[in-house]
C-alpha cells in the first residue's frame, strides 16, 4: 500500500 501516498498528492492537486 504505497500508493497511499500518492493518493495525498491526488487530493492536494483534485483541492487546486
Amino acid at each position: 500500500m504505497h500508493y497511499q501516498k500518492q493518493i495525498s498528492i491526488y487530493h492536494k492537486f483534485k483541492q487546486i
